[in-house]
């Protein structure tokens, strides 16, 4: 489980995301938001939000991600 806020555009579950810190690229599994001790999960997170990505290996705190699209190579 990783704590992530989106600075632009959305994050959807089930994603194909870029570790730009670490070279390397992921798969977001689930997105869950939490509230005290209550955890939802999601099926996107937008700009401004704080949430929880799950299924992610190699990222670690400090780490930058960006969504993989055709562009960037996906």
């Amino acid at each position: 489980m990783v704590f992530f806020r989106v600075y632009a555009g959305t994050m959807n579950a089930k994603e194909a995301v870029d570790n730009t810190s670490r070279k390397c690229k992921e798969q977001v599994k689930r997105l869950m938001k939490v509230h005290a001790n209550k955890y939802t999960d999601v099926s996107s997170v937008t700009a401004g939000e704080i949430a929880i990505a799950v299924g992610l290996k190699e990222t670690m705190s400090g780490d930058t991600l960006i969504k993989l699209t055709a562009a960037n190579g996906m």
